[in-house]
Order: C-alpha cells, then structure tokens, then sequence
C-alpha cells in the first residue's frame, strides 16, 4: 500500500481549505450518496479566503 500526501501552498494565518477542495469533497460526497448531515457539514465549513 502507498499512501501520497500532498501539501498546498497557501495562506499559513488562515488555515481553511481552498475553495476548489472543498467543492472536491461536497460532490464527491454528493456523488456516493453521504448522509445528508455530513454534506450539510461540508456545506457549513469557511474556504480560504
């Protein structure tokens, strides 16, 4: 097994992700049917400014 983790440049004050990840996961979980909780949760975290 190979496990990558990749590190973004970015603003190091403020510390939420960028908006192109989070729009990664949002349909990504949209798309395999998470529960409606958890996509509410993804819709409610901040992207970076």
């Amino acid at each position: 097994m190979k496990i990558v983790s990749y590190i973004a440049d970015g603003n190091e004050n403020d510390g939420n992700p960028s908006l192109r990840y989070l729009t990664l996961l949002r349909d990504g979980a949209r798309a395999h049917d998470f529960p409606e909780h958890w996509i509410r949760y993804l819709e409610s975290v901040k992207h970076a400014d």
